[in-house]
C-alpha cells in the first residue's frame, strides 16, 4: 500500500494506492506455461460530486479490479526455434531505466504519476523465432487500449471533462503491430524494431461540437542497446516517432513531422555497496511532436547496507526547455530522497520524499504544487 501526503501547502491527505495482486502459474506440459493475475486496486477516501445512497458501499470505498494479465506460453510450437506467447500480457521492450521510448506496445500506467515508466498488459499475440544469434520478434494486438489515468479519468489531465472522447474503432483494421530483431555485438545486446498503432494518451481538439478527446495514429521506428565496459554498465534507446498530423480548425494541434526521443545512460557500483545511476532523457513520456520535447538530466545514488537490510537513497533530476535558450526562465529540478528497508524477507517498507520546482512551462514548473511525501508498504505472500 502507498500513502501520499501533500506538502506544498501545509500538510494534507493525499492519494493512497493500495494494491492487492492473486498470480497463479501452472505447467500445463514440458512445452506449456500459463499464468493468470488479478489486481485490486482501493482508495482510502472517495470522490464524491454528488451524496451517495447510504446503501452503495463502493462509493463510499471505491475499488477497482483489473484482470492483468492470463496467458498461454508455448515454446517450440511445431518449430524447435519457435516460441509463441497469446493472452493479455506485458511486452517490455528497451533498456534504459523506467524512460523507454521504443517500449509502446503496452498502454501506460498513468494512476501513481510518481511510478514512472508503469504500464498495463495487454491482449496480443506475441512470436519469438530464433535464429542462431539473432531473434526475430512479431507481435499483434487485436485492440486499442488507450493509458489508464488516476481516479478521475481525462479530468485528472486537463483539470476539465472533455465534451467526448473518440476511441479507435474497435476492429482488426485498428489491430497494432510490432517486430523486433534481436541480436549480440562487440558485447553489446541490441535490437532494431518498428512499432505501428495509436498514440494512448489522448490529445485534445477544440471543433464545433465542443472539446473532445482522441487519440492519433503513430508509427515508430526504434533502436536499444546494453552492455558493459570495465564493469560500468552502459545502455541507450532511441524512437524516431512518425505522427498523425492533428488540427483544430486552421491550428496544427499536433504536427505530422517525425520527432526524435531518446535515453542514454550509464551505472556503476562502488566497492562499499554505493551504487550510481546516470541517465540522459529527451523526451518525456507524455511528451511529443517536433519541438516540443524536454531535456532531462536525471542522477541516482544509493548506498545498501550489511545484508542489503537498509538502503539509502537520493535522486536528483534537472529539466531543460530549451538548450541553447536562456536556461534560467526554463528549468525545471526535482529532489527525491528515499529510505527502504527490509524487516523480513518478504517485507519491505519505504519512505521518501517528491520535491519539485521550475518555471512555467516545464514538466517540473507545472507539478511544483504537487510536492509529497510518501509511505509504501509491501508484502509478498
Amino acid at each position: 500500500m502507498d500513502k501520499h501526503l501533500n506538502i506544498s501547502d501545509g500538510v494534507s491527505n493525499g492519494d493512497t494506492y493500495g494494491r492487492l495482486r492473486f498470480e497463479a502459474k501452472s505447467d500445463l506440459s514440458v512445452d506449456v506455461f500459463s499464468l493468470i493475475s488479478l489486481e485490486i486496486r482501493y482508495y482510502d477516501f472517495p470522490e464524491l460530486n454528488d451524496l451517495p445512497p447510504v446503501d452503495t458501499i463502493e462509493s463510499d470505498y471505491p475499488v477497482d479490479f483489473l484482470f492483468r494479465e492470463a496467458y498461454l506460453e508455448i515454446t517450440r510450437l511445431v518449430l524447435d526455434n519457435l516460441d509463441v506467447k497469446i493472452g493479455r500480457q506485458r511486452i517490455a521492450w528497451g533498456t534504459a531505466d523506467k524512460f523507454n521510448p521504443t517500449d509502446n506496445l503496452n498502454p501506460d500506467d498513468l494512476t501513481d504519476f510518481l511510478d514512472f515508466g508503469a504500464k498495463t498488459p495487454s491482449l496480443a499475440l506475441k512470436g519469438d523465432y530464433y535464429l542462431g544469434d539473432y531473434t526475430v520478434t512479431g507481435v499483434w494486438m487485436p485492440v486499442f487500449e488507450p493509458a489508464l489515468f488516476r481516479r478521475g479519468g481525462i479530468r485528472s489531465l486537463l483539470g476539465r471533462t472533455p465534451d467526448r472522447i473518440d476511441l479507435p474503432a474497435r476492429n482488426l483494421q485498428n489491430g497494432s503491430f510490432a517486430l523486433k530483431l534481436s541480436g549480440v555485438a562487440l558485447n553489446l545486446d541490441y535490437s532494431m524494431s518498428y512499432f505501428n498503432g495509436f498514440d494512448d494518451i489522448p490529445i485534445e481538439v477544440n471543433d464545433s461540437g465542443g472539446t473532445k478527446m482522441g487519440y492519433p495514429e503513430m508509427q515508430a521506428l526504434g533502436f536499444d542497446f546494453a552492455g558493459e565496459f570495465r564493469s560500468v554498465g552502459l545502455w541507450g534507446e532511441m524512437a524516431l516517432f512518425y505522427p498523425e498530423e492533428i488540427r483544430s480548425g486552421p491550428e496544427i494541434v499536433l504536427s505530422g513531422n517525425p520527432y526524435l526521443k531518446y535515453t542514454f545512460g550509464m551505472d556503476y557500483t562502488f566497492r562499499n555497496s554505493t551504487y550510481l545511476e546516470i541517465q540522459y532523457v529527451h523526451g518525456f513520456t507524455t511528451e511529443r511532436g517536433s519541438g516540443n520535447l524536454h531535456d532531462y538530466l536525471m542522477g541516482t545514488l544509493e548506498r545498501k547496507f550489511p545484508n542489503d537490510d537498509l538502503k539509502l537513497s537520493l535522486a536528483g533530476a534537472l529539466e531543460v526547455k530549451e538548450i541553447g535558450r536562456n536556461i534560467k526562465d526554463s528549468y525545471g529540478t526535482g529532489v527525491f530522497p528515499e529510505i527502504s528497508y527490509h524487516p523480513a524477507d518478504n517485507l519491505k517498507i519505504t519512505a521518501g520524499a517528491f520535491l519539485l520546482d521550475g518555471r512555467i512551462g516545464t514538466l517540473f514548473g507545472g507539478w511544483k504544487d504537487r510536492d509529497q511525501l510518501y509511505l509504501k508498504t509491501r508484502i509478498d505472500f
